[in-house]
Order: structure tokens, then C-alpha cells, then sequence
């Protein structure tokens, strides 16, 4: 398996001095490091980052733990999706994963991927339920657990399935795809749905770091992970 995480986040409303996104300190860790060690405990093969914003920072940091990882360099920032489209000649899996460098995510890789290969996806999402998904998009999805679509954000309080931030995804699918600034959220996957586009639901830890408050809540839900 080879993995890409995406980590050339901005991160403007963490407001850390010096610091991209992914070198967030949980518990003085960089969260950075508790998805490599996710990486390696599943033991992916090859691991890229796409880096952007403070990219040094992270290739400083990432070369003192001795790694064996690549980089896909970003001139301008790109998005998620373009971050995606910009590493791709970096993959050799037909199929691997990415995740997103702000959130974690604590599920078993062996169903997520059996799940993916069952349905012939061409991506499927790793997704958690919550009780209020006002600060999240959510996923509208029919019992197969096949996407039907993606709702955007609306500030509405109800239970609902939220994109925890793991994708199994197929490099055909994406090849098509030209090379610009883009989301993955709402560009890439919304285009791949006709296609075949599935959740892999599961209820576990999830924290994401996007925001000051959820960033001083992963300090106790992580706090686990870095001890």
C-alpha cells in the first residue's frame, strides 16, 4: 500500500507563529507525526507528502525522524484536489491512500480496503457519525453505502455522516483530471460519483485540527496516542 497525505495547508485560523498545520503540538507532538505513525502501524509501503505552505518546516522535522518519505512540492498553493492531481506521478499503486493532514481518524485498514475492492470503487471515503454536523459537510448515502452526494456545510444541528478524512482512491480514475488549483471535497469526488463513490462507515476516534477549539480538544482526545 502507498499512501499520500496532504499536508500544504495554510491554516490561517490556528494562527501558530512559524508552524504549518500538520506541525501542530498535541501534547508538544507534532500531530504530523501521530499520521505517520498511523502510516506505519498499518504498515503502508511508501508514504508522499504534498507540502506547500512552510514546506521546509516539514522536510526539516520529517528528516530528523529518518523516514524513508517523498515530497510533492507545490509552487502555488493548489488545493486539496490539485495537491492530489500534483502528486499523482509520484504513486505507482493502481490503488492507495490519502489522507488529509488535519484530522485523524482511528480505523482498521483490512475492511476499509476489502470494502473498496467488493464494490470495484473508485474511491470510497472513510466516514464518522456525529450528533451535530453544523461545521461539516455531510455525505447523503443509499443503503449499499454508495454516495449519492455531498451536502455542502449549513450551519443546520442534526446527526448525520461526515468525510473523516481517509480516502482509498484508484489512479485511473484520476488521470482525467487536468492539473489545476481545486478541491477534492467538492471537485474531484462529486465528478467521480457516477462512477462509484462509497462510505466505509465506521465510529471510532475522530478529531480534526482546523479550527483553535478543535485543535485544544485534540490534546485530551489524542492525548493517548503521544504518551
Amino acid at each position: 500500500m502507498e499512501a499520500l497525505l496532504l499536508v500544504g495547508g495554510l491554516g490561517t485560523r490556528l494562527a501558530l507563529p512559524n508552524l504549518p498545520k500538520a506541525l501542530a503540538p498535541i501534547q508538544q507532538i507534532p500531530f504530523l507525526k501521530i499520521l505517520l505513525d498511523q502510516l506505519t502501524h498499518w504498515q503502508v509501503s511508501k508514504i508522499v507528502l504534498a507540502i506547500g505552505h512552510r514546506a521546509q518546516a516539514i522536510v526539516d522535522y520529517v528528516n530528523s525522524l529518518h523516514l524513508p518519505i517523498e515530497y510533492s512540492w507545490e509552487t502555488a498553493p493548489l488545493g486539496t484536489g490539485g495537491a492530489l492531481l500534483n502528486a499523482l506521478s509520484k504513486i505507482r499503486a493502481e490503488t492507495f491512500l490519502v489522507m488529509n493532514g488535519d484530522s485523524f481518524f482511528d480505523l482498521p485498514l483490512a475492511p476499509f480496503l476489502e470494502l473498496h475492492r467488493t464494490h470495484s470503487a473508485v474511491a470510497t471515503i472513510a466516514c464518522h457519525h456525529i450528533e451535530d454536523i453544523s461545521r461539516y459537510g455531510s455525505l447523503e448515502l443509499e443503503e449499499t453505502g454508495r454516495i449519492r452526494c455531498f451536502q455542502e456545510k449549513r450551519g443546520e444541528s442534526k446527526p448525520g455522516w461526515i468525510n473523516a478524512g481517509i480516502y482509498l482512491m484508484q489512479k485511473k480514475a484520476l488521470e482525467a483530471f487536468p492539473l489545476r488549483s481545486c478541491s477534492l471535497e467538492k471537485d474531484i469526488f462529486p465528478t467521480l460519483i457516477p462512477q462509484g463513490v462509497f462510505a466505509y462507515r465506521h465510529s471510532a476516534t475522530f478529531i480534526d485540527i482546523g479550527t483553535p477549539q478543535s485543535l485544544q480538544d485534540a490534546q485530551n482526545v489524542l492525548k493517548s496516542l503521544v504518551v
